[in-house]
């Protein structure tokens, strides 16, 4: 698709009392832009279209900016930028400074916050980065799916972390905990983690906790925060309804995830409880499930195989929807779900 641009498509827009109307305007994201001698192409890769436009005086310099900057002031309105809005080219927006109280935005903040706000338009530059910087989330579990958590929520200045595990680095562990190394093997995974994220983001302060969480503990141990991500897989499904407890006696947000499943995501006196699910279960197996619980081994844990990738797109959903709630670019999908993660596929268990 081209769109050729000449002056007859620049009309100067005026106000009553004679003053310009100043638009500015915004590169989308999905798009790149580029230039030769005769023209500017613009490649928009969520619609797949190629557009070219003429090269003029006029116009070079508000496309040389919004190349350098992504964004551009102008008094003039034409079809052209008519256009390119209508193929979410161009997108009109709002000049926004950050944050004040927000100190320090780096350049990969700054993409990010982008990329949510891309999702919700409503909440400003400077609220997402104060919203992300203000959140403390709590991960219980520094495994494969605590540790890949964390260190994505420190890449996204999350501005602090409280990971709970009293587990040590096991030469087993490095298969798919990738962030750990054959040095750390014996050493706290909490304190290996720490160091890790502190590696990647200076800004996020983390707690770390080298405890096993248990029904005497849970209430001291997990602190008052935005939201508690139950990973770790022992004692099973005791540790859920544990972490359950406190959500409901603290009035904090919960999620539960294990092999392929995330969700529910647990607003206390707002949505289903992940106990709500086990019921329907011990209901569905005519109260055998609640007797096999009560069986399982304390320490006791499956040892299934797992290598690299495999928490990986189970820590990708869990990362949208524990990003999604505490910024909220968008409604997470697993409250009131477990959401069932086979392949590239993903199913909804409600109740």
């Amino acid at each position: 698709q081209c769109l050729h641009s000449n002056t007859s498509y620049f009309l100067l827009s005026k106000e009553e009392n004679g003053g310009d109307i100043l638009k500015v305007l915004r590169l989308s994201e999905s798009c790149d832009l580029s230039n030769d001698e005769k023209y500017w192409y613009i490649f928009n890769h969520d619609t797949s279209k190629l557009y070219r436009i003429m090269k003029t005086s006029r116009c070079d310099d508000l496309f040389r900016n919004l190349r350098e900057k992504r964004v551009c002031s102008t008094s003039e309105t034409s079809s052209l930028f008519d256009s390119l809005i209508r193929e979410r080219v161009l997108k009109e927006t709002q000049e926004e400074s950050f944050d004040s109280s927000y100190k320090r935005i780096s350049e990969r903040q700054r993409l990010y916050i982008t990329h949510l706000r891309n999702h919700n338009a409503d909440i400003t530059y400077g609220q997402y980065a104060a919203k992300l910087y203000k959140s403390h989330v709590v991960i219980i579990g520094c495994g494969a799916i605590g540790s890949y958590l964390s260190l994505f929520l420190a890449a996204t200045d999350i501005g602090k972390l409280t990971i709970i595990d009293k587990d040590i680095v096991e030469d087993s562990n490095l298969i798919r905990q990738i962030f750990y190394a054959e040095n750390d093997i014996g050493k706290s995974k909490v304190d290996v983690l720490k160091k890790r994220v502190n590696s990647i983001n200076r800004r996020t302060k983390v707690n770390a906790v080298c405890e096993f969480i248990d029904s005497c503990n849970a209430r001291q141990i997990i602190p008052q925060c935005d939201i508690i991500v139950q990973t770790a897989d022992k004692p099973k499904i005791v540790i859920d309804l544990i972490v359950e407890g406190v959500s409901n006696i603290k009035k904090i947000p919960s999620i539960y995830t294990h092999r392929d499943t995330v969700g529910p995501l647990y607003i206390p006196d707002k949505s289903t409880p992940y106990s709500k699910f086990l019921k329907k279960i011990n209901t569905d197996t005519n109260g055998i499930f609640f007797k096999y619980v009560r069986s399982i081994d304390k320490y006791g844990a499956s040892k299934y195989p797992a290598i690299a990738h495999g928490p990986l797109k189970v820590v990708d959903l869990l990362f949208d929807e524990v990003l999604s709630f505490v910024t909220g670019y968008k409604e997470p999908s697993s409250i009131n779900n477990i959401i069932q993660i086979e392949g590239l596929k993903s199913n909804k268990i409600k109740v």
